[in-house]
């Protein structure tokens, strides 16, 4: 895979966590612990943004495959799953540190 994949594979990642409202949520979600969700309420009080705006940030995470969503019942609570996304980040920092050695 070259250089140039590494980056297109990993981008919604790098987006996604380039954004200080979305570091903050994910911040948020870890704090909590990665067992316990957190619904959009919860979010709202712990980076102090509006109800809009967090499940907008929600969304793009969501996308990205670092939050997933369980609803139960009518509520919807919101997980960290940053895990599952750390294979593709290893591979482009393996692949930049490739390039820099070549």
């Amino acid at each position: 895979m070259t250089l140039l994949t590494q980056f297109q594979s990993a981008q919604p990642i790098l987006v996604a966590l380039g954004d200080p409202s979305r570091q903050a949520i994910i911040s948020a979600m870890l704090e909590n612990g990665c067992d316990t969700g957190m619904r959009v309420g919860d979010l709202t009080q712990a980076v102090a943004l509006s109800r809009p705006a967090v499940s907008h940030h929600l969304k793009i995470l969501r996308d990205a495959q670092l939050v997933r969503m369980e609803k139960v019942g009518t509520k919807h609570y919101y997980y960290p799953s940053v895990f599952t996304q750390l294979d593709a980040m290893q591979h482009l920092l393996d692949a930049l540190k490739e390039a820099q050695h070549a």
